[in-house]
């Protein structure tokens, strides 16, 4: 106790004793135990405790704070995808939806390395689609590359082929797009080039797109996939500079 509160408390006692009769024994008591109520209120030991107590309490609802803060944050800094549009990555070759292991990505480096300019889908419309088993297969002036896209479940969902064609006739070209045209169900255009979407029938529904470049052939086809699909994956083959 402090001085001052001392003298306030001899005070209040001196009060109470003209107007209580009581003996100095009780009045001795009293003040002691009044006087150990007051030094435990203010003691540091219990501030102590208090502060000791109230410290991790403190910190938990600082976190908490913290932790909203970053959360909304992450949440309204997301990029939204506009739906149906491939994410493509810089070298045109992997998307969210497409991935390529290290090996099938030596595979397509190897054939490059030899003239092959490999030019692969970059969109899926499957999530965690897959590209598997890209071979490069010589067959004369016609060497062709084949590449299978499975899901997460080892299921086919469309397959790859490209063609090099440069050095094949002009008769040939011609006679192969006329035939591509004449089987074809529907023609659309994408980057000057001509698509010849087919569909040939039989307990399930083969659906097939190609797409011929002066250099290249590109053909597309899938059990899986809905027309409309396919033809969004064969957009996505990047074709600038194959002239």
């Amino acid at each position: 106790m402090t001085k001052q509160e001392e003298r306030n408390f001899e005070h209040t006692l001196g009060n109470l004793n003209t107007k209580i009769g009581w003996s100095e024994d009780r009045q001795q008591q009293v003040r002691r135990r009044l006087a150990a109520q007051l030094n435990d209120t203010n003691s540091p030991e219990k501030a102590s405790r208090i502060r000791r107590y109230m410290a991790p309490v403190l910190a938990f609802i600082m976190l908490l704070a913290v932790t909203g803060v970053f959360f909304l944050s992450e949440v309204t800094d997301q990029p939204i995808a506009e739906q149906g549009t491939p994410k493509q990555s810089a070298d045109n070759r992997g998307t969210d939806q497409i991935q390529i292991s290290e090996a099938e990505q030596t595979a397509i480096e190897e054939i490059e390395a030899g003239g092959f300019e490999v030019r692969l889908p970059t969109y899926s419309p499957i999530e965690q689609t897959e590209a598997v088993n890209i071979r490069q297969r010589p067959t004369g002036n016609v060497p062709h590359v084949s590449v299978q896209y499975i899901n997460k479940y080892k299921e086919d969902v469309f397959t790859f082929q490209q063609e090099k064609i440069s050095k094949v006739s002009e008769t040939y070209r011609k006679e192969r797009l006329s035939q591509m045209e004449a089987d074809s169900d529907r023609q659309l255009e994408w980057d000057d080039y001509p698509i010849y979407y087919t569909k040939k029938g039989g307990t399930k529904t083969l659906k097939m797109v190609n797409i011929v470049t002066p250099q290249y052939a590109f053909t597309l086809a899938s059990y899986r996939l809905t027309a409309e699909e396919i033809i969004e994956v064969a957009k996505s083959i990047p074709l600038a500079d194959l002239n």
